[in-house]
């Protein structure tokens, strides 16, 4: 049965699976009304020349909703993407869309055609216009320069040719690829967005994520199956079971920092990446920015022979501490035991076991998303 996204939130109401939340209900609304005008929307592009200009006098062509973690933004919008019936649509991670893009503009610069060749940009939205005239993208984000450079003129096509974009965000449009390079040609973009978007923010309340790590370890040792399976659940429990995805972060001065498994504002790392490979205060700094959890795998029993790793594993603690970010982590050995006995840095290293120690409280994971950097 075919139901518009108020009727599929109120059946989850109805059913006890969520409860009335204010800010969300003027989110449905909104949505609700974008899904009685996409027919018209839609037929836009086929329309003759003056009735496609009165047509576009209306404001906005989509939604762009930011907000804090946990919200149900994902969950509104997939309701407003599952009311929408006879509309070619498509529903994907931010991220794995630009992905597409850029592969699709490497095919394109690869064309017998000059013209083809000097406009990829501009096909790669003629096709993507023709396959979908709804495009909906969970966890809008901008990290690198490479995306940065071409959103404004790819997204001006889309616009032009009738595409309805619906966005959920943790970031205000005017934040976004906040100190990346070059972010004065970045800017446009953001104009665009507020032309052809009606921007909502949904206010801070009840993240609803929370509920679901409750009583979950986070401290998980030794390393074992039963570890990988405890991160993996905790992960899983704050992303909504979506799929982790490969994304690059701004670090300082356009450096970027690749991150290998990341989605909804928690980033998976092992042990090798964070601390055995040189990173510094710049990285974790950024990780704190970008992410509100860091998962940490394959915690090593830490001693003075690798004392990089040592010094790098406090420091990265005491960051993420400093920035209230959550971590959940699989170590060798328990707490109490994870830094050799013999190590020099047994003093230094009393600060990071009462800080993993306070880290595992629940007072510490359930403290408001308005705490937890975004």
């Amino acid at each position: 049965m075919q139901m518009k996204p108020n009727a599929y939130y109120q059946a989850r109401l109805d059913a006890g699976e969520i409860t009335h939340d204010a800010a969300q209900t003027k989110i449905m609304n909104a949505l609700h009304d974008l899904a009685l005008r996409m027919p018209r929307l839609a037929r836009e592009p086929f329309l003759p020349r003056w009735l496609r200009w009165l047509a576009r006098r209306e404001k906005n062509r989509g939604l762009y909703i930011y907000g804090t973690v946990g919200r149900g933004k994902t969950m509104m919008m997939d309701m407003f993407f599952e009311s929408v019936h006879g509309i070619a649509k498509r529903r994907v991670h931010f991220h794995a869309f630009m992905l597409d893009v850029h592969s699709r503009l490497h095919a394109k610069r690869q064309d017998p055609s000059q013209a083809v060749r000097d406009n990829a940009v501009v096909h790669v939205a003629i096709d993507l216009a023709k396959e979908a005239k709804l495009l909906c993208f969970d966890e809008f984000q901008v990290h690198n320069i490479a995306d940065a450079m071409i959103l404004s003129r790819f997204f001006r096509e889309l616009f032009r040719r009738g595409v309805v974009v619906v966005a959920t965000s943790n970031t205000a449009p005017d934040n976004l690829y906040a100190g990346g390079l070059q972010r004065v040609l970045f800017l446009p973009f953001i104009d665009l967005i507020k032309k052809h978007l009606h921007v909502l923010y949904l206010d801070d309340g009840c993240d609803y994520r929370q509920d679901r790590i409750k009583g979950l370890p986070v401290y998980l040792s030794p390393i074992d199956e039963r570890a990988v399976q405890g991160l993996s659940e905790f992960f899983s429990k704050l992303t909504d079971g979506d799929e982790a995805l490969p994304t690059d972060i701004v670090v300082e001065q356009g450096r970027e920092l690749h991150v290998s498994r990341a989605a909804h504002g928690v980033a998976w790392f092992t042990f090798e990446e964070l601390c055995r490979d040189a990173k510094g205060t710049p990285d974790y700094l950024a990780l704190a920015k970008n992410f509100h959890t860091i998962i940490l795998e394959g915690v090593p029993q830490l001693n003075d022979i690798e004392k990089n790793s040592t010094l790098r594993f406090i420091h990265l603690i005491d960051v993420l501490y400093d920035n209230h970010v959550r971590i959940a982590l699989s170590a060798e050995k328990p707490l109490k035991e994870l830094l050799d006995a013999t190590s020099a840095y047994r003093t230094q290293f009393e600060r990071t076991e009462s800080r993993l120690m306070e880290m595992q409280s629940q007072d510490y994971l359930l403290a408001p998303s308005s705490s937890i950097k975004q």
